[in-house]
């Protein structure tokens, strides 16, 4: 019997500390999800590369600012790879429990988050 395939999501913000970060947890070992996050800054965590958007089947970025800056460094690479832009403003520290609620969701409109 084949593996069921998991959806691989990308998630982006600024610095890769806080708020994709805390998503990227959320999603942690969640059956039918793969997911990676990464930073449009250069001194981000983890900065996004080719191989992120590559990887990825859906990315979804916080602020239009990085979907902007996905779409001119990435244009090729994205074809029509959805980049969805869920709205959380940069106001949070990492795992706080009103951003988790505020990802879960929004992030209900696409995905099934973990409860």
């Amino acid at each position: 019997m084949a593996k069921a395939q998991k959806l691989l999501l990308l998630l982006v913000c600024c610095q890769n500390r806080s708020r994709n970060l805390t998503a990227e947890c959320l999603f942690h070992g969640c059956r039918g999800y793969a997911v990676k996050s990464a930073g449009t800054a250069q001194e981000a965590r983890t900065p996004v590369t080719t191989y992120h958007i590559r990887w990825a089947d859906q990315i979804f970025v916080m602020e239009e600012v990085q979907a902007r800056l996905l779409k001119e460094r990435f244009a090729e690479l994205l074809g029509a790879k959805p980049v969805i832009c869920l709205g959380i403003p940069d106001v949070y520290c990492c795992m706080d429990p009103a951003l988790i609620d505020e990802l879960k969701t929004t992030l209900r409109q696409y995905v099934n988050p973990p409860a």
